[in-house]
Order: structure tokens, then C-alpha cells, then sequence
């Protein structure tokens, strides 16, 4: 009993400790991620310069910044990271700061080194006599889900960004058909749509916005409009790239070939909706069944229950 009960002591301190100690972490670079941003626009309003890409380790003065730098190295994966597809991810997920990169290594290393050893060392004062076999594996258990755990993050929060996306697509397909059908080319167009929309949906207008930029800079069209199915990897995104660069290709008009993709588009936003009503009732069942019908047969039999059992014994 003795070793069963500082087993499960061990454990609950280790599983507080992390707790905590992840929460600091994520707060901490919350508020740091919010600073830089918030001082980059105060530069950006302040003066027009040409803006300087400098590598996020070596363009960071202030001692903080040193910090997350020093730390993300221990993680920071091969060089050319970025043009893979973790660095992808960083541009779905919209984290397009220099600062973001650093911060999210930083993050994940001390979740994977620093944490578990923190946790061992707390749990070695705390509770000498606990079972170095047990402090070892939950060691094991918090370095691995500290590896992991800014990745589901990160893919968790581009799958939203996406989904954000994915709801206005109709919407936007719409005003663009209205543009290209009131005389406005298509790179107008695109450009147009990105402003109207922006206080509806912000992700799809930035996204839109980014892909005019590229076309204003000297990119093709269909280059631009493909990265833009690489930052929003959705499937109606991709038709609708394909669909342009065909009637690019052929001459085709575009205000009817719009209007057939903006009607699919509807249709299947449409289906969702219906998908997601449909799975409502299964949803349903296990609070209703664990939740809602104990209580309700407590009220409704209860009464008659205690009665008849007064009946019994009286």
C-alpha cells in the first residue's frame, strides 16, 4: 500500500508540475509573440523603409530574443527547413513572423529537455522515496509529448485557418463573378475581392491580398493563384486554380466558367452543413444517456420510489 500510494504521489506532482510549467511556457510565448508583433507594426507606421530580411537569431538585440534563439537550436531542424513541409505549415498556420520559427523551437525544446528534467528533479525533492523506475518513465512520457505537442498545435491551428477559409469561399466567388462580369479583369478582380472582403473573413482576404501582390510584383497569375492552393490547401481552391489555368491556356471566358465553380462551391458548402446536421442525434446520444436521463428518472421515480419503500417498511 506504502509503494502504491507514493507511486500515484509521484505521478499526480509530475503530471501538476507539467502542467504548469507548460502553461508558463505557453503564456510566456503568447506575450512574446504579441510584443514583436506589436512592435513591428509601430515600425511599419512610424516610416517607409526598405524592409531587411535578416535571419531571426542574428536581427534580435534584446536579451529576451538571445533566449529563444539559444533555445530553439537545440531543435532547429537541417538548413532549407523552410521550403519544406514543416515550413509550410508555419505559412498555413499564418505565422509568417520572423520571431514565430524561434519561438516555436524554443517552446518545443524546453517542453522536451528542460520540463521532463525539471519535473524529475521536483519529484526527486519532493518525494525521495518514490520509485526511480517510475519518475524514469514518466520522464520518458513528457519529453515525448512535449516533442509532440507544439506539432499538433501547429497542424491543429492550420486545419482552423482553413476551415475559416473554406466558409467564405462561395461568398468570394460570388463577388468575384460580379467583377469579371462588370468589365474588371482578373487580376483587378482578385484584387477588388480581397478588400471586400476582408472584415468578413480576414484569412481569405489576406490570402487574396498576398496573391495580387505577387501578380503586381512580376509573378504569373497562375503561379501566384497556385501558391495560394499551397498556403490554403483546400479542394474546391485547387479546382478553381486548374479551371483558371485552363481558360488561361484556351482563351476561354471566365465569367461563366466562374459562375459553374461558384454554384459548385454553394452546393457543396451546402452538403457540409447537411453532413454536419445529420451527425447531430449520434453526437447527442452520450450526453443524453449519461447526462440527462439519470437525472430525469431520479426526478420521476424517486418520489414513488421513496413512498413505496415507506409502505414496505412502515
Amino acid at each position: 500500500m506504502e509503494f502504491t500510494s507514493s507511486t500515484t504521489s509521484a505521478w499526480g506532482a509530475v503530471l501538476v508540475t507539467f502542467i504548469a510549467v507548460f502553461a508558463l511556457v505557453l503564456a510566456f510565448g503568447q506575450w512574446l509573440s504579441r510584443r514583436q508583433m506589436r512592435k513591428r507594426v509601430k515600425q511599419i507606421g512610424e516610416a517607409r523603409r526598405e524592409r531587411r530580411f535578416t535571419p531571426p537569431v542574428a536581427g534580435s538585440s534584446s536579451r529576451k530574443m538571445k533566449v529563444v534563439a539559444a533555445l530553439s537550436r537545440l531543435s532547429l531542424p537541417a538548413e532549407g527547413w523552410r521550403e519544406s513541409r514543416q515550413g509550410l505549415k508555419f505559412i498555413q498556420a499564418g505565422l509568417r513572423e520572423d520571431t514565430a520559427p524561434p519561438i516555436y523551437f524554443a517552446v518545443k525544446t524546453t517542453l522536451a529537455l528542460f520540463v521532463p528534467a525539471g519535473v524529475v528533479l521536483a519529484a526527486l525533492v519532493f518525494f525521495p522515496k518514490a520509485p526511480l523506475s517510475s519518475v524514469a518513465l514518466a520522464a520518458v512520457l513528457l519529453a515525448a509529448i512535449g516533442y509532440y505537442l507544439p506539432d499538433l498545435y501547429l497542424t491543429w491551428r492550420a486545419q482552423q485557418r482553413i476551415e475559416r477559409a473554406r466558409q467564405s469561399l462561395p461568398d468570394m466567388m460570388d463577388l468575384l463573378v460580379i467583377g469579371i462580369e462588370s468589365g474588371l479583369g482578373m487580376d483587378a478582380a482578385i484584387n477588388r475581392v480581397a478588400r471586400e472582403i476582408q472584415r468578413g473573413n480576414p484569412v481569405l482576404a489576406e490570402e487574396f491580398f498576398l496573391a495580387g501582390m505577387e501578380i503586381r510584383l512580376g509573378a504569373g497569375r497562375i503561379d501566384a493563384l497556385r501558391n495560394l492552393s499551397r498556403r490554403l490547401p483546400m479542394d474546391d481552391l485547387g479546382t478553381l486554380v486548374a479551371m483558371l489555368a485552363q481558360a488561361d491556356k484556351y482563351g476561354t471566358g471566365l465569367g461563366a466558367s466562374l459562375r459553374v465553380q461558384a454554384d459548385a462551391m454553394r452546393v457543396k458548402r451546402a452538403q457540409r452543413a447537411e453532413d454536419i446536421a445529420s451527425k447531430i442525434p449520434l453526437k447527442l446520444a452520450f450526453p443524453l444517456v449519461f447526462f440527462i436521463f439519470p437525472p430525469l428518472l431520479l426526478v420521476l421515480v424517486g418520489p414513488a420510489f421513496i413512498n413505496v419503500s415507506k409502505v414496505l417498511m412502515g
